[in-house]
């Protein structure tokens, strides 16, 4: 053989031999900090899984479990344990392995080491046992999304996800500026159904508080929580990337959620308040994922009261009056006349000006106790202009009483009050 081909078949041999030994280096048995635990014993599967099996001290009982790769890492495994718990097992140290266990929301609970030699573990066991209480995403988009987990962040313009400019987040801004956020998740938001509503839009809630991490908080809005909707595909990331604040009608928000933030902000007092942003959705309250920023309204407020007339005027415009279930001249202005009447004994200052008829046939009413028919009733939308010069529209229910007979009294009357809504004085017809 000569000297080439020697020296070929020697690198051919020594590539062979790192490939092969790679390939092997996990596999094989550990000591475990974990009491009760005599040993555990890895090997690797088709595909880039592992076997991990424990061997109990006591008897000659073992559990096994299949490991699969995290993304395309080939050091860190995960195994989805039955009741809602995950096992991770992390090969990036050179001397021993981390074993973590994580809560659903990837909180680590608890943490053991494994090595094949017990000074590694007596050697390595407190330091990584301080990363109990961290949370470990999975697959984060980038360094930052890893350090901050179930975090809302604040920018001054929007980001682009794995490529933040962290110049621009911010932690304070003054009224009237935009205000860009990311959520940041450890699992995918389809895991957040609790604040998805059946429409498809995740719920958020925006206020003041004075305590970054209390529950308590004055939501702008009251109980509305803001909404913003929500894709088949954007519930398979691990982010969400939302507006807070609108700088202009070019909002990439909700048009009524833009509306009533913008007018929360022009309300607040011309001093720094604290604001803070959850996820949150029919009284479930949590700080989960939450952020906090300071909005100093000493400044900007002008810009401010601009941007939320801009906002309030485009909402009202954009509001159509309902559609009517039932066409009945006669009927409408029944329904018309009994709640002036209505209004006038209970000292409305509000002129209803037209009746819709928004039920499509009437509906019995009986009394629960006994059953006896009381009369029919029929809803209405009722537009009307309030003393202050907004427009707008309420929902009642009307009653016809009932005589007996099959017959029903000639008039109406109010029978309950619906909610209302603003729309443009343009669209009153």
């Amino acid at each position: 053989m000569n000297s080439s081909n020697a020296l070929l078949l020697t690198l051919l041999t020594c590539f062979f031999a790192f490939v092969c030994n790679a390939q092997t280096a996990i596999e094989g048995d550990y000591y475990s900090s974990e009491i009760g635990l005599k040993k555990v014993s890895i090997k690797q599967k088709k595909g880039g899984y592992i076997s991990v099996t424990g061997f109990l001290a006591k008897g000659n009982k073992k559990i096994s479990h299949t490991y699969k790769p995290v993304g395309n890492s080939k050091k860190i495994f995960e195994k989805k344990l039955s009741y809602n718990r995950y096992s991770r097992l992390d090969f990036s140290s050179k001397d021993f392995i981390t074993d973590l266990s994580l809560n659903g929301d990837r909180k680590v609970l608890r943490v053991q080491v494994l090595a094949r030699k017990w000074k590694y573990i007596r050697k390595n066991l407190k330091k990584e046992q301080r990363k109990v209480g961290h949370i470990l995403p999975l697959n984060p988009t980038s360094n930052f999304h890893q350090k901050n987990n179930s975090k809302i962040v604040f920018f001054s313009e929007k980001p682009v996800i794995g490529k933040e400019d962290l110049s621009k987040v911010k932690t304070s801004f003054k009224a009237g500026d935009v205000i860009w956020a990311v959520a940041y998740l450890p699992v995918s938001l389809s895991k957040y159904n609790l604040y998805i509503s059946g429409q498809n839009e995740l719920k958020f809630a925006i206020g003041t508080t004075e305590d970054a991490n209390s529950l308590e908080m004055s939501n702008w809005g009251g109980f509305v929580q803001h909404s913003l909707p929500i894709s088949v595909q954007e519930r398979a990331k691990n982010y969400v990337v939302f507006q807070v604040y609108p700088a202009s009608l070019r909002a990439e928000m909700n048009l009524k959620a833009a509306m009533s933030i913008t007018n929360a902000v022009q309300s607040l007092e011309p001093t720094d308040h604290l604001v803070k942003v959850r996820f949150e959705y029919l009284g479930r309250r949590s700080n989960k994922v939450t952020g906090t920023f300071t909005l100093d309204c000493s400044e900007g407020m002008d810009k401010a009261k601009q941007t939320a007339k801009a906002f309030k005027q485009a909402y009202l415009e954009s509001k159509e009056l309902p559609k009517a279930m039932m066409t009945n001249a006669s009927l409408e202005q029944k329904a018309l006349e009994a709640i002036q009447r209505f209004g006038k004994a209970a000292g409305w200052d509000t002129k209803f000006v037209k009746a819709i008829i928004t039920s499509p046939t009437w509906q019995t009413v009986t009394d629960p106790a006994t059953g006896a028919i009381k009369g029919r009733m029929v809803e209405a939308a009722c537009i009307a202009k309030w003393a202050n010069g907004d427009c707008g529209y309420q929902y009642f229910t009307f009653i016809q009483e009932h005589q007996g007979g099959g017959k029903y009294a000639e008039g109406i009357r109010r029978y309950s009050t619906g909610y209302r809504s603003a729309i443009d004085c343009k669209n009153v017809k």
